[in-house]
């Protein structure tokens, strides 16, 4: 079972202490703060790392998994939201309307401030140019490609996710309009029909690492 806590310390199986900012702002929740990174880290591996896929797809996961493994931080943009809001992604959305959700989560993901950390943001991330640049700037993006007919086994009910539905409101809908996006972000893919999670997190490290080295001999 996951973790609720958006920031886990993967060294030591301890929450990590969120710098918390001013009460009451919902863009102050600056995790893991730190020194502007630049997508070339050191050690093997990019000084960030951000999971991009459809809702179902195991970014929150794969995050995880991959984390405890590069001793990373994780930073899950959804559990951001629903603290700072203190309530459910849901909840928010329904609060908020669409209009308001989709501009809130926008500028979560221009404030993100992290260093070793992997990133799983919500699958409407996409939605936004400059969020997604923001993302861009801190390191590789690795696409968790699933198809429609593997989603549909995952989420027969998909209806309390807080789910973004701007195009439409079914998931076939939502597929089409957000599959090209995702293909368009991505620095790296990976195949997640029929795989287990730990088998995913495998393939996506070993993207990165190749990725990492091939843009460094571009430095």
């Amino acid at each position: 079972m996951l973790d609720p806590n958006a920031y886990h310390h993967p060294s030591t199986g301890n929450q990590a202490k969120p710098d918390l900012g001013h009460q009451g702002n919902p863009f102050d929740y600056a995790p893991v703060a730190a020194r502007p990174a630049n997508r070339l880290g050191q050690n093997g591996y990019p000084p960030n790392i951000t999971l991009i896929g459809m809702f179902g797809s195991g970014k929150s996961t794969v995050a995880r998994l991959m984390a405890k493994r590069l001793r990373y931080h994780v930073v899950d943009v959804d559990h951001v939201i629903e603290h700072n809001f203190k309530k459910s992604l849901q909840k928010v959305l329904d609060d908020l309307g669409i209009r308001k959700f989709m501009a809130m989560e926008d500028q979560t993901l221009r404030t993100l401030k992290s260093r070793r950390c992997v990133i799983a943001p919500g699958g409407s991330a996409v939605y936004y140019p400059i969020g997604m640049k923001a993302l861009q700037k801190m390191g590789p993006l690795v696409y968790l490609k699933v198809s429609l007919v593997e989603l549909k086994r995952r989420l027969p009910d998909w209806s309390s996710r807080g789910v973004v539905c701007r195009g439409g409101s079914t998931l076939p809908v939502l597929f089409r309009e957000r599959s090209p996006l995702y293909r368009q972000y991505a620095d790296i893919t990976v195949d997640a029909n029929g795989q287990n999670w730990d088998k995913m997190a495998e393939a996506a490290l070993k993207g990165v690492v190749e990725w990492h080295l091939k843009n460094s001999k571009r430095k």
